[in-house]
């Protein structure tokens, strides 16, 4: 999925039955520039909210970067059942942006 800016993708991988009420197991991400690039020392941060309630995690995602691209996302709680979304913001060699990723509903 492109950033809102159009500056890097960003590729989660994980399946639905990875994600549940309560803590969860980590996420993977892969950033990469425009030109598919793997980007690397970035600043990444990572937030949950749940859109339909407007409110987020009682839990600060944290973000781990394991090189080539990949960024491993941990500590993500999901308070309740529903639509949640998982902003990715991203700080590269002077370069920001950000991007929502619609996560399957919980159910």
């Amino acid at each position: 999925q492109r950033t809102e800016n159009g500056l890097f993708t960003v590729e989660v991988i994980m399946e639905k039955e990875d994600l549940k009420v309560g803590e969860n197991k980590p996420l993977r991400l892969i950033i990469r520039d425009t030109s598919g690039n793997p980007i690397e020392r970035a600043g990444i941060k990572a937030a949950l909210w749940m859109t339909e309630h407007g409110h987020g995690s009682s839990k600060q995602a944290r973000v781990e970067e394991k090189g080539n691209g990949l960024y491993i996302i941990e500590d993500l709680y999901l308070t309740m059942r529903g639509k949640w979304g998982l902003i990715i913001e991203i700080k590269h060699k002077g370069k920001e942006d950000a991007v929502v990723i619609t996560l399957p509903k919980i159910n």
